[in-house]
């Protein structure tokens, strides 16, 4: 039986040869439906399957099966990426429409700058979606958390340099709320009554509470979207060193938002662990950013 899906994965990633072919009609089967939900999710969307599994390839997470990373991947956001990348006109239109303008509206009303949001939807768009002489900026996406989660973070960012200085602090506790995906609602039963002004507050106390550094990393990380190396270079180390560093602000800074949930806020320890799984992951959609060596320019 052809498997022309498997035959391109294998392809794609010669590294996991041994893997197609252990499990190669299963795999096929697996990667048609993945192309399948992902077509259907984006109608009319023209996009080679082969092509797709090809663009799937280039962000399989390693060190997990090929299942299990197909399994971690948003593959139907992957999907419309790919085909944004490739210059498909439904696609683009579909990902400005139904997900960058939505994005940027919501980020721009939280931040009482709808007088920016056009401007803003504007460049993002040419940034995003807009082949230059190098791959569009979506091209980045990396398929580790939702589409609108990373967009939410781009547009957060890019609506923070429209605005202005603002207080570092304000900065920062800014960017990362965007970084909470939208898998984690924050007005769901898990959080009971929690409001984003809580938990925006919760970061605000946190914050402070961190070493100079480690918010600097932070800052670097989802305001600026430094790149590892860039982050190293700055601080005199190896990209490894500045990699560790990274990791333990991100623990140090869940420590202290858990505090202040459990003891400003009042949470019970079930809702917090809630918000903190949120957090959680939204912040490492924006350290796979890194990893992947995106200087935060889309």
């Amino acid at each position: 039986m052809p498997t022309p899906l498997a035959d391109a994965l294998a392809a794609a990633a010669p590294a996991r040869g041994t893997e197609v072919e252990a499990d190669r009609d299963a795999l096929e089967a697996e990667l048609a439906r993945v192309v399948a939900e992902a077509s259907a999710a984006w109608a009319g969307v023209q996009l080679d399957g082969t092509e797709f599994v090809f663009h799937l390839a280039r962000h399989l997470p390693a060190g997990v099966s090929l299942r299990d990373g197909l399994a971690r991947l948003a593959t139907s956001d992957l999907f419309v990426a790919c085909a944004c990348v490739r210059g498909d006109p439904v696609a683009l239109r579909g990902l400005d429409e139904r997900v960058l303008a939505p994005v940027v509206e919501a980020v721009a009303r939280r931040r009482r700058a709808e007088h920016v949001a056009d401007d803003v939807r504007q460049i993002l768009a040419g940034q995003l979606l807009v082949r230059t002489d190098s791959e569009p900026g979506i091209a980045r996406f990396s398929g580790r958390g939702s589409l609108r989660a990373w967009l939410r973070v781009v547009a957060t960012r890019e609506i923070l340099r429209r605005l202005g200085p603002t207080t570092r602090t304000d900065t920062l506790s800014d960017a990362l709320m965007a970084t909470v995906s939208d898998e984690a609602n924050l007005e769901g039963d898990h959080v009971q009554a929690l409001s984003r002004g809580e938990v925006r507050a919760a970061l605000e106390d946190a914050l402070p509470r961190l070493p100079e550094r480690q918010r600097t990393l932070l800052r670097y990380e989802v305001v600026d979207g430094l790149a590892l190396e860039r982050i190293g270079v700055i601080f005199g180390v190896h990209r490894t060193t500045a990699s560790r560093w990274v990791e333990s602000a991100h623990e140090a800074l869940l420590r202290e938002l858990r505090r202040a949930l459990e003891k400003r806020i009042g949470l019970s320890r079930s809702e917090a662990d809630s918000l903190i799984r949120a957090v959680r992951s939204g912040i490492e959609i924006s350290f796979a950013r890194l990893l992947a060596g995106n200087d935060g320019k889309a």
